[in-house]
């Protein structure tokens, strides 16, 4: 009929009849994710601990970093976002890789965030806090 072509028109093409769906009773579904061995159940893989330690000290920072504060934890932002930070907070001067990068020098329990980052063995942030003007001569 008009309307069954109008129909096959509309869905066809994609095989999926709305009005004249029918259910298979006897259709079964294949499981996608892995089963444990000992109990046929889904596992589901989970992040260790150590991970998502790393992952939320990571939000952390960037968080702090948006609200434009200065702290320790800082280096555990990604390299582009402690770049941007620097750069908002020197304004102009940035781009000439000007000495008034002043806050990069503040101590926090005795310790910069060139020691921080230099002790924790991130070294791609250790190089941007020296192109930016951080002073390795400070003690600590």
């Amino acid at each position: 009929t008009e309307s069954e072509t109008q129909r096959d028109g509309l869905f066809g093409d994609y095989g999926f009849y709305p009005p004249t769906f029918e259910f298979n009773p006897n259709a079964t579904q294949k499981a996608t994710l892995s089963k444990c061995s000992n109990c046929a159940m889904k596992t589901h893989p989970t992040l260790s601990a150590a991970r998502a330690d790393a992952i939320q000290k990571r939000t952390q920072a960037i968080t702090r970093l948006h609200d434009q504060e200065i702290f320790l934890e800082m280096i555990d932002a990604p390299r582009e976002e402690i770049r941007r930070y620097i750069i908002q907070k020197l304004g102009p001067a940035a781009w000439d890789y000007h000495p008034k990068a002043e806050f990069l020098n503040q101590k926090f329990n005795n310790k910069t965030l060139l020691h921080t980052s230099v002790k924790a063995g991130k070294l791609d942030i250790t190089d941007l806090l020296l192109d930016y003007g951080a002073d390795p001569d400070i003690e600590d």
